[in-house]
């Protein structure tokens, strides 16, 4: 097995593990999970990016894999938009805290089929 999916599909369990923890521990959130869940999330967002520029690089990606790539980036500043309006303010409306438990989810499913398509 390829050592980048093992690498991506660990950070997305930690990323999801402290995402259920501090709902679970509910507001005020504590600050060192929410600490390690941005840093985790924003370290997988890096690392898949640089992951998919240098497969860009050896090969031009396709036009699905470009899409496919987009995608997951627009979900995962969707998920920094509302993660940040989670933890901000004091009374979030129910759909922004929705998208947030949602949108992980699609965005696995679309990393993981970019993810095989570039690297399997």
């Amino acid at each position: 097995m390829n050592t980048k999916f093992l690498i991506i599909g660990g950070l997305f369990v930690f990323m999801l593990v402290f995402g259920y923890w501090l709902s679970r521990l509910g507001k005020p959130y504590n600050t060192l999970i929410l600490t390690f869940h941005k840093l985790i999330a924003v370290g997988t967002l890096v690392y898949l990016i640089v992951t998919v520029i240098k497969i860009n690089k050896l090969a031009p990606l396709s036009p699905v894999l470009l899409a496919t790539s987009i995608i997951s980036l627009v979900l995962f500043l969707a998920l920094a938009a509302t993660g940040g309006i989670l933890s901000g303010m004091k009374s979030v409306p129910e759909f922004v805290h929705k998208i947030h438990q949602i949108v992980p989810y699609v965005l696995i499913l679309t990393s993981g089929y970019g993810l095989v398509r570039l690297l399997g």
